[in-house]
């Protein structure tokens, strides 16, 4: 698809995906001349590899329609010919490193974050619909509503958050997406496909409208895009088939894969009350804000482990795991909120994979210099 491409438009790579919570930190901080004039001279050191010409709109007002994103990344600096003599890679090394400290001292967190998402959505009960439908101009007012009412629209959705399109057909869709977005963007498409099916799909005899399953996967840009793929598709499959015992279809489901550690996949339905992307939003303001330590993500986790290898009964996990947040150092109003999701679908098990999944996006978050967010302001989300 890239090969198709317009050549007039490019297309956006995971690394780009990766450093736009970064560029969004440095824009809100005033610190784009000091990235520029880096560049500049990384620029000077690579030649004309560094040069670009990706015209993407997520990449509108940034500085990589110009320069190749790789140079703000130390680790890639070696793919440039021009940087295999050590003396030029240890100078342009140096330039990232002075940039570094300059944006720290004026409260920028530098270098940029590895990680973005993966988007992947398919319709739900799409051929229960169509079956209602009857008659052929039924079904034709159906596919246009679709397809204008809705694939038309993704693509504006997606790049209102940042992020890029692959493909909209129908009820389909993949994009990237960079983190401090993600998860608004899942919950913007979700939101759309339901007020089209709603309108297209009204006085038809329905046990349940159609509805969006979304799956998004959280991976570091360097993970090869096939990989990110079957983990944005298993992460779909999920939010679509739940687990045993659980609600089928309308959900979101997300997957994080990190460099280092064990995958996670956590589920939500949409009508959950409070949502997934709420709760993993507002669990990324708290450990942004500090009132919610680290530890306490992996001590519930151990817990979650531990009971159901012993066979515990609920009681005696909500006990414990109320008794771990009773002698954190957090204040009262959060570890009665932290209490209240315990005692929810999930248990401390969910619990734990939220605080542990919140992470990176607390970390692009806070990269992006997102403001944290008053609870009165979360609960519109």
């Amino acid at each position: 698809m890239k090969r198709w491409w317009p050549t007039a438009h490019g297309f956006v790579s995971t690394t780009h995906m990766a450093v736009l919570p970064f560029w969004e930190g440095v824009k809100n901080k005033g610190g784009e001349a000091w990235v520029g004039e880096a560049l500049e001279h990384l620029a000077a050191l690579v030649g004309e590899e560094a040069r670009a010409a990706t015209y993407h709109p997520a990449l509108k007002d940034t500085p990589f329609v110009q320069y190749d994103v790789r140079l703000l990344y130390e680790s890639r600096l070696e793919e440039f010919p021009a940087l295999e003599d050590p003396g030029r890679l240890e100078e342009a090394k140096e330039v990232l490193r002075r940039l570094w400290g300059k944006l720290r001292q004026k409260g920028i967190q530098a270098p940029p974050g590895g990680y973005y998402a993966l988007l992947h959505a398919d319709g739900d009960r799409m051929g229960e619909a169509l079956d209602r439908l009857g008659h052929p101009q039924a079904h034709r007012a159906f596919s246009r509503a679709l397809a204008l009412g809705f694939a038309r629209e993704v693509k504006g959705i997606v790049e209102a958050h940042g992020g890029g399109l692959v493909y909209s057909g129908g009820d389909d869709v993949l994009a990237l997406l960079p983190l401090h977005t993600a998860l608004r963007a899942a919950w913007a498409l979700a939101q759309r496909f339901q007020k089209v099916m709603g309108e297209a799909l009204e006085g038809v005899p329905l046990e349940q409208p159609p509805t969006l399953s979304v799956g998004l996967a959280v991976v570091h840009h360097l993970e090869p895009l096939q990989d990110a793929l079957d983990l944005a598709r298993r992460a779909e499959r999920l939010a679509k088939e739940g687990r045993e015992g659980e609600e089928k279809r309308n959900a979101l489901a997300v997957a994080y894969s990190p460099r280092a550690g064990s995958e996670l996949m956590v589920r939500g339905r949409w009508d959950e009350e409070p949502r997934l992307t709420q709760r993993l939003l507002r669990l990324a303001d708290l450990l942004r804000l500090g009132e919610v330590p680290a530890r306490v993500a992996y001590e519930l986790w151990e817990l979650a482990q531990e009971g159901e290898a012993l066979g515990l009964p609920q009681e005696a996990l909500l006990a414990e795991a109320r008794r771990i947040l009773g002698r954190k150092e957090m204040k009262r109003g959060h570890k009665e909120e932290l209490a209240r999701w315990l005692s929810g679908e999930g248990g401390v098990g969910r619990l734990a994979e939220e605080l542990l999944l919140a992470r990176p996006f607390a970390e692009a978050l806070e990269q992006a210099a997102v403001p944290t967010e008053r609870r009165e302001v979360w609960d519109a989300h």
